[in-house]
């Protein structure tokens, strides 16, 4: 005769990871993307203390697992928002849990650089007070822990920033009456030593974040609806956000990016260029019955003949949806702040 078959009550209950040996739980969460920790230490207290344990980082070394990935800095609702862009199955903002531990408020019109798996949040303005902040923050994003490091020598706001050789160049975004000298224009911070130093830079000012030429670099500097791109012709160009269209150009001159045409319907807020080279990324959003919904699309961009530029979208997606609508205190979603962080 057949045995029946066990009743789903007798079965034994599933396995966890958790349960399974350390060395192995190790070696298969190294293998997950770091875009989906914030989500995975939210499970329990055990993954918790693993996402951010240092044994994690020397598997993920040892495996060879290195990762390039996108954190931004929205505005919602007037407050600030770090998110990490997850890049499988389908690009979306993962918000991190950064914002609950920044030691001080966060500061409008700074600066953001990174240096590997780091980012560095210079300068601004604290809320409230309009007045420069000598005060400069890192963003760990291996444990997404804040802390604070040496002021700046002089108070800055929307600074430009370069890194060259593991250290940041600070340029402008002081006032022009208080330091006239070259000296003061300018520092460098050097991570090893913790120290900022005086350095002579170039003081060429537009009426956007400051840019400036680093020896044969260019730097890449980002704000509100501006960036700056770099090609082989030529050597670098401005992008800006204008009515809602993406253009090129220099300080006086500039012409409409081409072949755009399936982001028409769309009204552009933002463009960054947090990667480098002739790739940007353009933000917009959709609000229809107090649901807002965040856009982004990466656009390469083609310098042609006859200062004519042409742009591709390689892709576009809704990155972030969230409940909430348009307000009379001005645009609820904005892009502060795009960082591409590098983990090794």
């Amino acid at each position: 005769m057949m045995k029946s078959s066990e009743s789903p009550s007798s079965l034994p209950p599933p396995r966890s990871l958790m349960s399974l040996p350390h060395d192995v739980v190790l070696n298969c969460v190294a293998r997950i993307t770091r875009s989906h920790h914030p989500v995975l230490s939210l499970v329990s207290k055990s993954f918790r203390s693993l996402v951010a344990s240092p044994e994690l980082e020397a598997t993920r070394s040892l495996i060879g697992n290195p990762e390039k990935l996108l954190y931004v800095c929205l505005r919602l609702k007037n407050n600030p928002s770090w998110f990490v862009l997850s890049q499988d199955p389908k690009r979306k903002l993962i918000p991190i849990p950064s914002y609950p531990n920044f030691p001080n408020q966060h500061p409008d019109s700074s600066t953001v650089v990174s240096v590997g798996s780091e980012i560095y949040l210079i300068g601004g303005f604290v809320k409230g007070k309009r007045k420069r902040s000598r005060r400069v923050f890192l963003l760990d994003c291996k444990s997404h822990q804040w802390r604070q490091l040496p002021k700046m020598r002089v108070s800055r706001k929307d600074a430009a920033a370069v890194v060259k050789d593991g250290k940041i160049y600070v340029n402008g975004g002081c006032s022009d009456r208080r330091y006239k000298d070259t000296e003061s224009y300018g520092e460098v911070y050097d991570s090893k030593t913790r120290t900022w130093e005086p350095t002579e830079m170039e003081r060429r000012s537009y009426l956007i974040k400051t840019a400036f030429g680093l020896c044969s670099i260019v730097c890449l500097v980002n704000s509100e609806n501006y960036a700056i791109f770099t090609m082989d012709h030529p050597p670098w160009c401005f992008t800006r956000v204008l009515n809602g269209e993406l253009w090129c150009g220099g300080s006086v001159f500039w012409y409409r990016v081409s072949g755009l045409e399936e982001l028409s319907s769309n009204y552009l807020i933002s463009v960054a260029n947090p990667s480098g080279g002739s790739r940007v990324t353009v933000w917009w959003k959709n609000t229809k019955e107090c649901r807002t919904e965040i856009w982004c699309a990466e656009i390469l961009i083609e310098s042609l003949p006859g200062r004519k530029f042409r742009g591709t979208v390689e892709w576009s997606e809704n990155v972030f949806t969230f409940q909430g609508c348009e307000s009379g205190d001005g645009d609820p979603v904005l892009l502060l702040h795009s960082a591409l962080v590098n983990f090794v």
